[in-house]
C-alpha cells in the first residue's frame, strides 16, 4: 500500500483500502511485529485525518456509528466537510 501526504490524496477506495491494514491484517504480520506495524499507522492516520476524535475513530467509535472502514470513511467525510476541509480526491 502506497503512503500519500494528505488525505485528499486517497480515493475513497484507497482510504478504504489503507483502514483495512487495521481489520483484516493483510500482511498477517503477527506480536511485536504487527503492534509496531499498527502503532505507526496511528500515527500517521492522525497526521492526516485531524479529525477531533483522532484514532478514536478506529478503537472506540461510538454505538450509534458501525464500527467498520466505511463507518470511518463515513464519519471523516462528515467532519471535514463540515469544517470546510478537503475530502477524497473523488468525493463530493
Amino acid at each position: 500500500m502506497l503512503i500519500k501526504p494528505a488525505i485528499e490524496d486517497y480515493t475513497e477506495e484507497e482510504f478504504l483500502e489503507f483502514l483495512n491494514e487495521f481489520f483484516k491484517n493483510p500482511k498477517n504480520l503477527k506480536g511485536k511485529e504487527r503492534e509496531s506495524y499498527i502503532d505507526s499507522l496511528v500515527e500517521y492516520f492522525d497526521q492526516i485525518v485531524t479529525h477531533p476524535e483522532g484514532n478514536g475513530l478506529l478503537f472506540y467509535p461510538p454505538k450509534d456509528r458501525e464500527d467498520s472502514p466505511e463507518g470511518i470513511v463515513k464519519e471523516i467525510k462528515r467532519w471535514r466537510k463540515s469544517q470546510g476541509l478537503p475530502l477524497f480526491k473523488d468525493s463530493e
